[in-house]
C-alpha cells in the first residue's frame, strides 16, 4: 500500500516536470492567477475593485458572476460542436445529455436573466422575487458542491493516474489528461486563499458575505471547460 501511495504521489510530479510552458500556463498558472486576482481585488478595501468583482447592488452584475457564465457558455459551445461529430451510439446520447445539463447550469448561473429584467423594470433588489433559481433553495447548494467536489477528485485527480483501467475503451474515452489534476489543485489553492483571509474580517462591500465559494466556483467551471475541450480534440 505504501509503495502504491508513493507511486501515486510521484506520478503527478513526473507529469509536472514534463509539461511545456504553455501547458503550465493553460492548466494551472493562468487560472490560479485569475482566481487569486479576483479574490485579492474583492478583499482589497478599494471600492471600485470590489464593485467591479461583485457590486453591492447585485453581485450578478459583477465580473465574477459573469466570468462564471462565460465559462459555462464556452463549455456548452464545445459540447454542441462535439455532439455534431460522428460517434458511436453509446457516446452520442451522453454528449447530448451533457449539452442539456450545461444549458440548464448556464440558466441557473444567470438566474434565468431575472436580475436583468428586474433592473430594466426598475425593480430594486429588495423587491425582487425570493425564488430566482433552483440551486439556492434549501440544501441544494451544499449538495451540488459535494457532488462537484467528488467529481473533481474522482474524475480529474484519481482516474487519470489509474493506468491499469485505461485498457477499457469506456474508461479511456472518459478519462482526462493527467495534467488536469493541476487545474484542480489550483482550484483548491484559490479556496484556501479566501478561507485564510476570512478570519481577518477584511472590509468588503458585503456582496459575497455568504457566497465566497464563488471564487473557486470560477475555477471549477474552468476545469470542466478544459476537460470537454480535451474530449472534443480526442473525439475529433
Amino acid at each position: 500500500a505504501e509503495a502504491w501511495m508513493l507511486r501515486f504521489v510521484r506520478a503527478p510530479l513526473t507529469v509536472f516536470r514534463s509539461m511545456s510552458r504553455s501547458e503550465h500556463l493553460y492548466y494551472w498558472a493562468l487560472p490560479l492567477l485569475a482566481g487569486w486576482s479576483v479574490t485579492a481585488m474583492y478583499f482589497s478595501s478599494i471600492g471600485w475593485m470590489q464593485e467591479l468583482i461583485a457590486p453591492a447592488y447585485n453581485r450578478e452584475f459583477g465580473l465574477l458572476e459573469n466570468l462564471d457564465a462565460l465559462l459555462i457558455a464556452g463549455t456548452l459551445a464545445v459540447l454542441i460542436r462535439m455532439s455534431l461529430l460522428p460517434m458511436r451510439p453509446l457516446f452520442k446520447p451522453a454528449v447530448v445529455l451533457a449539452c442539456l445539463v450545461t444549458a440548464l447550469l448556464f440558466l441557473e448561473e444567470i438566474d434565468y436573466g431575472l436580475h436583468v429584467i428586474d433592473w430594466m423594470k426598475g425593480i430594486p433588489p429588495s423587491a425582487e422575487a425570493e425564488i430566482r433559481n433552483l440551486h439556492n433553495q434549501g440544501d441544494n447548494t451544499d449538495n451540488i458542491k459535494l457532488v462537484a467536489n467528488l467529481i473533481l477528485a474522482a474524475l480529474f485527480v484519481i482516474l487519470p493516474y489509474l493506468d491499469s483501467l485505461k485498457r477499457y475503451r469506456f474508461v479511456k474515452m472518459l478519462c482526462p489528461s493527467k495534467m488536469i489534476c493541476f487545474t484542480v489543485i489550483a482550484t483548491a489553492l484559490v479556496a484556501l486563499l479566501h478561507q485564510a483571509l476570512d478570519p481577518y474580517n477584511l472590509p468588503s462591500n458585503g456582496a459575497l458575505d455568504s457566497n465566497q465559494s464563488e471564487f473557486e466556483e470560477m475555477l471549477i467551471y474552468y476545469t470542466f471547460l478544459v476537460y470537454f475541450r480535451e474530449k472534443y480534440t480526442q473525439f475529433r
